[in-house]
């Protein structure tokens, strides 16, 4: 495989690359070292889904409580998936560190951290335009006393969403990516719904396109880059199909 030398960022990469395990954030920084470093307004959209919401989650949390312990037993009771639990308590121990602050203190750490997010996790990375238009790449958390809220739903009916046109032009694309990945057990989900949207491309605004991220991801890519991921199951099929080169992480 050619060395890589402009280096295409999944959302993975660009949390895990902040919030991942220690041995993950060394990878990450030694991979990318010395790189270009690109990636598509689209993942802004993941990033707001996933830490910038849970950040927000986060402090509505701490502002209803009176210390820090009650926050992580609340946060161990909370119906939450195993990985957004994990983000939260990362993000805890990033406004915490690992002292015992003053509930006050740690929501103003925690304000900071969220006003600054896409900041943070996006340093030292080129954006280019995503073909979907995405409106919710422009999102920002906004603060209403006592708490921060972001706007992370799609409502299917903006205008300015470019899904199904981007969907229809790459639709020879999508063939192939469902064709490659026909016998893949692993990606039945996504077989499945390409089978339902190519043809019907506007049946992949909303909760699909959620679905599509990866596959947005790829095709948004340049082809002289190296698309980067922790996600080897669901990204390696894609690239290949469109014959695109892949970088793995993990």
């Amino acid at each position: 495989m050619a060395k890589a030398t402009k280096i295409f960022l999944d959302s993975s990469v660009v949390i895990s690359k902040e919030f991942g395990l220690e041995r993950v954030r060394q990878k990450i920084n030694d991979a990318l070292s010395n790189k270009q470093k690109m990636s598509t307004t689209y993942i802004v959209t993941e990033i707001n889904s996933t830490v910038v919401k849970d950040a927000v989650f986060l402090h509505s949390l701490i502002s209803e409580e009176m210390d820090l312990s009650a926050v992580f037993k609340r946060l161990q009771r909370f119906p939450l998936t195993q990985r957004r639990r994990a983000r939260c308590l990362l993000l805890l121990s990033k406004v915490t560190n690992r002292r015992q602050l003053r509930v006050a203190d740690s929501l103003a750490r925690l304000a900071n951290l969220i006003v600054g997010l896409p900041d943070i996790l996006l340093h030292g990375v080129s954006l280019i335009a995503s073909g979907t238009g995405c409106p919710l790449a422009s999102e920002r958390a906004e603060f209403t006393s006592p708490i921060y809220s972001i706007n992370v739903s799609c409502t299917r009916k903006s205008p300015k969403c470019n899904l199904a046109q981007f969907l229809r032009m790459n639709r020879s694309n999508l063939k192939e990516i469902r064709d490659h990945i026909s016998q893949n057990i692993d990606q039945r989900l996504l077989h499945s719904l390409l089978e339902e949207i190519i043809n019907k491309e506007r049946l992949a605004k909303g909760r699909r396109c959620k679905k599509l991220g990866d596959t947005i991801i790829c095709l948004d890519s340049p082809k002289d880059c190296h698309i980067c991921s922790t996600n080897v199951k669901d990204f390696l099929p894609i690239c290949e199909s469109l014959r695109k080169k892949f970088l793995e992480i993990g």
